[in-house]
């Protein structure tokens, strides 16, 4: 690509993003089109694949995005997971409304906290588009200035951020009268401007790419946590109307992880690996003994009853069986919750009465 063609590039930039920085019309474009397509050795295409190519040329030229272009798919269509996936992988494994809404809030706190950042990303970005803006008119403005032999104090002030040790000699004559009467200075001062307004563009249209990249993630997340807010009302009401302790729905969530393992196992493997095993040992000796007997339940039903291959998940359809039952205050299968974990329960949701 020319340089040239790189300037016009730039003004197909400012144009398209409606932004304040004006368009350069002394430099030319020219063949744009022609170059790609002689850069990719596409002179050899059918002529529909190099109209395609010309478009997406395009589309690079003017800075556009997935936003720009498909601005309805995107409002629909999510980045990231879908609603269904999400309750599906997030919250389903879980075999109780108390770890579900604890899964719920990690996930919007984590949301939360993506949102806090991005916004305070999203700001700072902002201002550097409005600085960067401002820069690119002043040198555009400087350079239509340079090429006219004369210089404006505000002109003056631009270039000495960047070239003062070129400029400090010509300090009173540019300060009396405006004008730099050394042409070679003059020359060697635009080519420098147009460097570096070459290279601010080059960084004002990277910025400007995420920047419009950026609205539409901050708009994906606060979808997630739209929905994550929903979902923990739901299961906070699921867990007020079981009436457990978060510590006693983790003795059924633990009964009921280790009966879902053992089946999955014994369908795909035909026997309970070792390492799942060997952990059940652990549990609290009634808790443990009702995790055996859902392994003899499961045994029986995959291998004498012959429970058809294609039929449900037997953790579904005997989940009721299976589930541990409360046999006292703060009992399960025998076993006092409270005095296991050597803590009073707290129960603050769950206020349903026995």
């Amino acid at each position: 690509m020319t340089e040239g063609e790189f300037w016009q590039m730039m003004k197909n930039e400012t144009a398209i993003a409606k932004e304040n920085v004006e368009q350069i019309n002394d430099l030319a474009f020219s063949n744009v089109d022609e170059k790609f397509l002689n850069i990719l050795g596409s002179e050899k295409f059918p002529l529909s694949v190099k109209e395609n190519l010309n478009e997406v040329l395009n589309i690079v030229n003017e800075g556009k995005t997935l936003i720009d272009l498909y601005p309805e798919v995107l409002a629909e269509i999510p980045v990231s997971s879908s609603g269904f996936q999400d309750v599906c992988v997030q919250y389903q494994e879980h075999h109780t409304p108390h770890r579900k809404l604890r899964q719920a809030m990690l996930e919007m706190g984590g949301r939360l906290e993506a949102l806090n950042t991005a916004k305070s990303g999203f700001r700072k970005a902002y201002g550097k588009l409005r600085r960067m803006e401002t820069l690119l008119k002043d040198l555009e403005e400087v350079l239509t200035n340079l090429k006219s032999d004369r210089i404006t104090k505000t002109d003056y002030l631009v270039l000495l951020q960047y070239f003062s040790k070129f400029l400090t000699p010509y300090h009173s004559i540019i300060q009396k009268e405006g004008v730099i009467e050394d042409k070679e200075l003059c020359g060697f001062l635009i080519k420098k401007v147009e460097d570096l307004f070459y290279t601010k563009m080059c960084a004002y249209q990277e910025l400007l790419r995420g920047y419009k990249s950026s609205k539409h993630m901050v708009k994906d997340a606060a979808l997630k946590v739209a929905q994550q807010r929903n979902l923990v009302e739901i299961f906070k009401k699921q867990v007020e109307e079981t009436g457990w302790s978060f510590e006693e729905s983790e003795v059924i969530y633990y009964v009921m992880y280790f009966t879902s393992e053992m089946e999955k196992q014994l369908r795909t493997m035909g026997r309970v690996d070792t390492g799942t095993f060997g952990v059940i040992r652990y549990l609290p000796e009634g808790i443990r003994k009702k995790v055996l007997e859902n392994r003899a339940f499961l045994e029986k039903k995959l291998f004498v009853e012959l429970w058809p291959s294609h039929g449900d998940y037997l953790t579904e359809v005997y989940k009721d069986f299976l589930m541990p039952k409360f046999t006292g205050e703060n009992e399960i299968e025998g076993v006092n919750v409270k005095e296991f974990i050597s803590l009073d329960l707290i129960k603050i949701l769950a206020r349903k009465e026995d």
